[in-house]
Formats: C-alpha cells, sequence, structure tokens
C-alpha cells in the first residue's frame, strides 16, 4: 500500500487537534500558540514546522504520560531550550513536532499565575476542524510580541506585528500594556516593539538585545544571562546551566566539556568582579 505524504501545513494542524485531544482526556488545561492558533491579522501565516501548546504547569506531568502513553518521544531537555528554559520539544513518528511549553520567555511572575492571566477569557479556535483554547486578543498579542523580541530583527513576521501594533486601536495598545505590567512582561514587549531602550537600565535589558538583535555571540549570552540571573535570584542555577556539557546525542564530548568548563569559571569570575 502506498500511503501519500501529508502537505506539512495539514499535519500541523492536524497534530494540534491531536495534541488538543489528548490534553482534554487527561483533564489537562492547554493554549494552543502561534501557527494555524494565532489571528492571522497580527501572525500572517509563513510556515512552521512544530506545534506550540502552553501548559498549565501543574498539568505537565499529566501531559507528558498521556503523551508517552500515545507513542510521542521526548527529544529535548527544558534546560537546555532557552535562557528561561521554558519548552521541550516533542516528537512522533506520524504527527512531527510538538514544542511544550511549561512558561513563555519574558513573563516575569509565577508560572501557574502567568497561566491563569493568559487563558482568562480565552477564545475557541477551529484547528483541523476541532475547536481548541487559544488566548484571548490581548494575551495573544503580548505572546507573539514576547516570541518575536527574542527571535531577531529580520523576521516578516517581525515587521508585520510592529505595523499592526502601530495601526491598532489605543484600546487594544492600553490592554495589552496592561497585562504586561501585571506580568512583568514590558522588557520583552517592548523588544518585540522595537523600543527596547526605554528599559536601557533594566537588568534584563542585555538578555532581550542579544536575542532581538540575532546576536550569536555566546559570550555576550551567557553575560547576559548571568546579568538577568543575578537580579532574579537564580545565579547559581544559571552557573550549573553554563557548567554542564551537552551534545545533541549521546555521552559529553571531552572537547565540549573543557570548553564548557572554562567558560563557566570565566562567568564566574565575571559576576563576582561585577557585584556591586
Amino acid at each position: 500500500m502506498i500511503e501519500a505524504e501529508v502537505p506539512l501545513a495539514a499535519r500541523i494542524r492536524l497534530a494540534h487537534a491531536v495534541v488538543d485531544a489528548l490534553a482534554t482526556e487527561a483533564a489537562v488545561d492547554l493554549l494552543h500558540l502561534k501557527g494555524p492558533a494565532a489571528d492571522p491579522a497580527w501572525y500572517p501565516p509563513h510556515g512552521g514546522s512544530d506545534v506550540d501548546v502552553l501548559v498549565r504547569p501543574s498539568h505537565l506531568p499529566a501531559l507528558e504520560r498521556r503523551l508517552l502513553a500515545a507513542g510521542w518521544e521526548q527529544r529535548g531537555d527544558y534546560d537546555d531550550s532557552s535562557a528561561w528554559a521554558h519548552s521541550a520539544a516533542w516528537w512522533h513518528d506520524r504527527w512531527g513536532c510538538l514544542d511544550l511549553h511549561r512558561s513563555w520567555p519574558g513573563l516575569d511572575t509565577d508560572p501557574e499565575a502567568a497561566y491563569d492571566a493568559l487563558a482568562r477569557d480565552h477564545r475557541s479556535t477551529l484547528i483541523a476542524h476541532r475547536p481548541c483554547p487559544t488566548p484571548r486578543v490581548e494575551a495573544e498579542v503580548l505572546v507573539l510580541a514576547l516570541h518575536e523580541g527574542r527571535s531577531g530583527p529580520h523576521r516578516a513576521s517581525t515587521r508585520h506585528l510592529r505595523e499592526t501594533w502601530t495601526a491598532a486601536d489605543p484600546s487594544l495598545r492600553a490592554a495589552v500594556e496592561a497585562l504586561a505590567h501585571e506580568l512583568g512582561a514590558e522588557v520583552g514587549l517592548a523588544a518585540g516593539l522595537g523600543r527596547l531602550d526605554d528599559f536601557r537600565d533594566h537588568p534584563d535589558h542585555d538578555l532581550w538585545a542579544v536575542y532581538s538583535s540575532g546576536d550569536a555571540n555566546r559570550w555576550r549570552e551567557w553575560r547576559a544571562r548571568l546579568r538577568s540571573a543575578r537580579a532574579h535570584g537564580v545565579l547559581g542555577a544559571t552557573l550549573r546551566r553554563a557548567l554542564r556539557p551537552t551534545t545533541p546525542d549521546g555521552p559529553a564530548d571531552r572537547g565540549i566539556a573543557a570548553v564548557q568548563t572554562a567558560r563557566a569559571w570565566h562567568l564566574v569570575r565575571d559576576s563576582l568582579r561585577r557585584r556591586p
């Protein structure tokens, strides 16, 4: 029997529906984000290769168990996903890649409270003929702005969001800014909208500057991560992540381990020198 290849865009929509069904079976709260879940007025279709969902943090273990039982395999670790340790990649041979978020980068508040705020008055969006929960418009705009703020400056979606923001109703912009204030997301929102200089003295400024500029220098990235971590009381955990040698597959490579150990030592020394 010859199986027809399902177009990527169709497979992603089907995967959204599949994950939503699994979440419903496990009594898990989640929100579908980006891609076919997003309002095209703010996030026009432009490809994509995975499914993004944000899960209520306390429900994450239940969904992970349900995914494993349904043939999904975890391919990435939360701690290695970003400076915010926010997501893990999952894979299914039929449905493809799932980006499972336990938090959303840029929200400086308790993840459970942040989920409640984003899910408040949520909408229902049909994806592959299944009604899927998606954020209300001001929450969606904030989520998209935070995403664009850490995705580099040259994306068409970034330009589109900024143009749409400029033309948006002032009451909507005010609602987004109020939500950003509630969730401690003002710096990330500014990065997404291209006005990061308004927060030049904020301890998170350098971190967002690295990501929003597309700076690939790992040394500057880690220095920015340490400055932010120190302000948020997670310096020790961040240093441990800098020290931990990681490779894509298999055991740690000794050469990589040596490089990362040296990097961590220099970062510790730099951090101590910068203490007031």
